[in-house]
């Protein structure tokens, strides 16, 4: 399993699912202000994680706490995918 490359992606879908196209991705920008996530938005991205690291998210796992930065997105489900001892390959 490969950090980077589960970053990388996450990072590429992240802009790709944001309402605001023309932005620059990066660790501070905040998901709902600052990208244009809605509830829409964030379902499509979770389910995109889902079916790419087959993964199924538990209601437990408290996700609200990763829809703040950027960062803390991308943090929240590494570890989450890292867990799953998924192997990511391209």
């Amino acid at each position: 399993m490969n950090e980077d490359n589960i970053r990388k992606w996450l990072l590429k879908n992240i802009k790709q699912y944001a309402g605001k196209k023309d932005i620059e991705i990066n660790d501070d920008l905040k998901l709902i202000e600052e990208l244009g996530y809605d509830s829409m938005r964030i379902v499509e991205l979770l389910t995109k994680i889902e079916e790419k690291f087959q993964i199924k998210f538990e209601e437990s796992e408290n996700l609200i706490d990763a829809m703040g930065s950027v960062k803390e997105f991308v943090d929240f489900f590494v570890k989450i995918i890292k867990r799953s001892s998924y192997d990511i390959r391209y």
